[in-house]
């Protein structure tokens, strides 16, 4: 009785071979003939252009897909998972407007006005880690982030001030606190003037 693939082998389709001395290679269908047995060969073309003939049996196509589309298919089967374009990845990590963060915008306007602040960077960069931050000889020392101020300060006085529940210790969000950085939590009423003490021990001052 004739064994036939589970799927007939046409010219042109992508086959990969599976039993056979050829067995575990793979290429293009070519010149599908029937032997005076009834049995059917092909002609299987490799990507590097070596040919071999095999019994359609021994193959397996998809039928009705060409040579070309399978392969790519297949190629994009068998690789590995791509990595994620991190420049466009979500990023757990917030960085907000000042706009987002009630009171950022009345300090920074009142410390500008004292002077001793750099000028704000330019719209292009407020994406960045940072953004819309107060600097001083271009280091930060009050941004707004997670949806809070953050500001650096000694760590002596960062543990004091997590010690009575006025912020934690700050997390840019790769898992490790930074001990000379807080966001502030509750109320705004003393966020002027940890803000100064942030300006003045940054500036060299504190």
């Amino acid at each position: 009785m004739r064994q036939v693939a589970s799927s007939e082998p046409r010219d042109g389709d992508w086959c990969i071979v599976t039993g056979g001395t050829h067995r575990g290679k793979s290429g293009t269908v070519r010149n599908a003939n029937t032997s005076k047995t009834g049995h059917v060969t092909i002609t299987v073309v490799q990507e590097d252009g070596d040919r071999f003939k095999t019994l359609a049996r021994n193959v397996q196509v998809e039928s009705g897909k060409s040579g070309k589309a399978t392969r790519a298919a297949s190629r994009r089967s068998t690789k590995s998972p791509q990595k994620t374009d991190t420049a466009h990845r979500p990023s757990s990590i917030v960085h907000p407007s000042s706009h987002d963060v009630p009171g950022f915008e009345k300090i920074a306007a009142v410390l500008r006005a004292e002077g001793g602040v750099d000028p704000t960077d330019p719209p292009s960069t407020r994406r960045a880690f940072g953004a819309g931050a107060l600097k001083v000889g271009g280091k930060i020392f009050a941004m707004p982030a997670q949806g809070t101020l953050v500001l650096k300060l000694p760590a002596a006085r960062v543990d004091a001030l997590v010690a009575s529940k006025r912020g934690r210790r700050f997390d840019p969000g790769h898992g490790r606190v930074m001990k000379e950085w807080i966001a502030l939590d509750g109320g705004e009423k003393d966020w002027l003037s940890l803000t100064r003490e942030a300006r003045a021990f940054v500036g060299g001052d504190g």
